[in-house]
C-alpha cells in the first residue's frame, strides 16, 4: 500500500513538471518562430543586396577588361610606330654642322631644298616651346614658300640645336603639343614625286636627311592621331571604371555589414532552436516517465483491490 501511495505521489509531481515543461516548450517555440521570421526577412535583404553587388562587380570587371584591352591596343599601335621614329632619328644621325652651314651660305637654294625646309617651318607653327621666329597668323604659316628661305636659315642658325629639336619632336607629338593643322599643311608637299631623300641628296646632304625625317615623323604622327580616339576611350573607360569600382566597393561594404548582422541573428536563432530542442527533449523525457509511472500505478492499483478484499475478509473472520 505504501509503495502505491508513494508512486501515485511521484506521478502527480511528474504531471506537474510536464505541465511546466509544456508551457516552456510553447514559449520557446514562439521565440524560435519569431527569430526565424526575423532571420528570413534579413536573409531576403542580404540575398537581394548580394545579387545587386554581383551585378556591380560584373560591371566593374567588364570595364576593367575593356580598359586593359584598349590600353593594349593603343600600346601595340605605338610600338608598331616606334621604328618610324628610329628611322627619322637615323636620317639625322649622319648630318653635321658643316652640312647646314653650306646651306645657310646659299641665298637662292634649289627649289626642292627650299620646299623641304618650308615643310619644316610648317611643322613648327604654333609651338610655344620652340621659338624660331616663324611668321604666322591664325595658326598658319604666313610666309609664302618662295619667300621662306630667310626664315628657314634663321631656323637652322644653330644646327646642333636645330637637330636636337627635330629629335625631340616625337615627345611633342606624344604630349599632343603639335596642332593637326601643321601636318595637314605639308601633305601636298610630301606627296610630290620629287620629295624623296634620294632626290634631295643630289642637291644637299642636310636636305636629304631632313626630308627623310619629315617623311617618317609624318607617318608616326598619323599613327598617334589615329590612336587618339582609343586614348580618349581609355580615359573615359578609366572614369567609368573608377565610378563602377566605387559603387562596387560601396555595395560590398553594405553586403558585409548585412551579412554580419545576419550571422548574429543566425547565432541567436541557433541558440533559440537549441533551447527549444532541449525543452522538447525534457518534455518527452517527462512524458516517458509519466507513462511508466502510470503503468506502475495501474499495476499496483489491481494489487490494492486484492489487498482491500483481503483486509475486509480478515475483519469479518
Amino acid at each position: 500500500m505504501g509503495k502505491l501511495i508513494e508512486t501515485e505521489a511521484a506521478v502527480a509531481v511528474i504531471e506537474q513538471e510536464l505541465v511546466v515543461k509544456s508551457v516552456e516548450v510553447e514559449e520557446l517555440k514562439k521565440e524560435a518562430n519569431e527569430q526565424a521570421t526575423v532571420v528570413g526577412a534579413e536573409k531576403a535583404i542580404v540575398d537581394v543586396k548580394a545579387a545587386e553587388a554581383q551585378i556591380e562587380t560584373d560591371k566593374a570587371n567588364k570595364i576593367e577588361l575593356d580598359v586593359s584591352t584598349l590600353l593594349a591596343s593603343v600600346q601595340a599601335d605605338l610600338d608598331a610606330a616606334e621604328p618610324l621614329v628610329e628611322k627619322a632619328k637615323a636620317a639625322l644621325r649622319g648630318l653635321v654642322k658643316k652640312d647646314f652651314d653650306t646651306l645657310k651660305a646659299l641665298n637662292n637654294p634649289p627649289g626642292d631644298v627650299r620646299i623641304c625646309f618650308f615643310a619644316v617651318l610648317n611643322l613648327y607653327v604654333n609651338i610655344p616651346t620652340v621659338d624660331y621666329g616663324i611668321p604666322q597668323a591664325r595658326g598658319k604659316l604666313s610666309v609664302k614658300q618662295e619667300d621662306s628661305w630667310k626664315v628657314s636659315k634663321n631656323m637652322m642658325k644653330d644646327p646642333t640645336k636645330f637637330m636636337e629639336n627635330l629629335n625631340d619632336y616625337k615627345r611633342l607629338i606624344d604630349e599632343m603639343q603639335i596642332p593637326v593643322a601643321n601636318f595637314a599643311a605639308i601633305q601636298d608637299i610630301i606627296a610630290e614625286a620629287t620629295f624623296t631623300p634620294e632626290n634631295m641628296k643630289t642637291k644637299s646632304e642636310a636636305a636629304a636627311g631632313v626630308c627623310n625625317w619629315i617623311l617618317n615623323i609624318n607617318l608616326y604622327f598619323d599613327v598617334v592621331v589615329n590612336t587618339e580616339p582609343k586614348r580618349q576611350a581609355v580615359e573615359k573607360a578609366k572614369v567609368d571604371l573608377a565610378e563602377a569600382t566605387e559603387k562596387k566597393e560601396t555595395m560590398q561594404a553594405l553586403l558585409a555589414e548585412l551579412q554580419g548582422k545576419l550571422d548574429m541573428l543566425m547565432k541567436a536563432y541557433d541558440a533559440a532552436m537549441a533551447k527549444k530542442k532541449g525543452a522538447e527533449d525534457e518534455a518527452a523525457r517527462c512524458e516517458r516517465r509519466l507513462s511508466l509511472a502510470n503503468r506502475l500505478v495501474s499495476a499496483l492499483g489491481s494489487e490494492k483491490g486484492r489487498w482491500s478484499d483481503a483486509i475486509v475478509q480478515l475483519t469479518e473472520d
